[in-house]
């Protein structure tokens, strides 16, 4: 049996794109996650002030996202994209333990979903 990871990734995306342009960004990064595991997505703001400006922006895009997998190789591809792309002001990408899974009350659900999905694609 495999075992299974928890991620959660915040993007910090430009405040220069429109709504539509941020949202096909974030679904192109939860299509080339999908095929890892499932993904949720937690929270989007707009125009949101860090606490220090993030390459000169004083404001940003910020979005937090739910990801489970077995496959390492997921977090490196994800990384590389957000590499690539210049609307990515920055990123970071936390794995979960157990624990940290369980506190947050939509995690512990999300968690079931992910364990029921991997049960599913192994056997």
């Amino acid at each position: 049996m495999q075992l299974v990871r928890f991620y959660e990734i915040n993007i910090f995306l430009d405040p220069s794109l429109n709504e539509s342009s941020y949202r096909a960004k974030i679904d192109s990064y939860i299509k080339g996650l999908s095929k890892y595991g499932p993904i949720k997505i937690v929270d989007i703001k707009t125009r949101f002030e860090p606490a220090y400006p993030i390459k000169k922006k004083q404001l940003v895009t910020w979005c937090s996202l739910l990801f489970s997998t077995v496959y390492g190789q997921a977090v490196e591809e994800i990384k590389k994209q957000f590499l690539i792309d210049e609307n990515v002001l920055r990123f970071l990408i936390v794995k979960l333990s157990k624990k940290e899974v369980l506190k947050l009350n939509e995690k512990s659900e999300f968690e079931e979903k992910a364990i029921s999905y991997w049960k599913e694609t192994v056997n």
